[in-house]
């Protein structure tokens, strides 16, 4: 436990100095963020629906959805296309979301070891598609100004959660 708090403390000093000498990149690379996040999610989807398993070679289409295993098998694979396109990010984190709280169900407290796919399903649920994608190009997505002024709140948090979820799935790993 020393030696995890002492090289905590470390590495948190050191990444410090790091972020501040390279402020000027990281604000430039910041823009990049969101559809790289974008593309992740769509090529891990699209991944999944492939392979027939979830979350890499870890959980079996067959073991959790049984006769539905094609039917989701495609599903992930247009969702995936689509999230890498751009076009309804929204649906398909939802559509995500329920499948991990589906496995998390089915499988209980192991899926928390994949939280951080969980983190990008629900930044792309905050944030939506983007700038850089197909629904922003062709000006479609666009919501209603209420419900985006209720989504407004979110999106200071998006990527604060990301992170938080992503370092709880290493740590729940380890």
């Amino acid at each position: 436990v020393s030696f995890i708090v002492l090289s905590t403390i470390l590495f948190a000093t050191v990444f410090r100095v790091f972020e501040r000498s390279l402020g000027p990149l990281f604000v430039y690379l910041k823009r990049w963020a969101h559809p790289l996040v974008r593309v992740t999610v769509g090529v891990c989807l699209v991944s999944f629906g492939i392979a027939g398993k979830l979350y890499g070679t870890e959980i079996d289409f067959a073991d959790l959805f049984g006769p539905l295993n094609s039917t989701m098998q495609g599903l992930l694979i247009i969702g995936g296309g689509a999230t890498v396109a751009g076009i309804g990010v929204r649906t398909v984190s939802i559509f995500s979301i329920a499948i991990y709280l589906y496995a998390a169900t089915v499988f209980g407290s192991y899926v928390l070891t994949y939280t951080d796919h969980l983190g990008g399903y629900i930044l792309l649920l905050m944030l939506g598609a983007g700038s850089w994608s197909l629904e922003n190009l062709l000006h479609r997505g666009h919501m209603s100004p209420s419900l985006r002024s209720h989504l407004q709140i979110f999106v200071p948090m998006a990527f604060p959660i990301m992170r938080m979820l992503f370092g709880f799935g290493i740590m729940f790993a380890a």
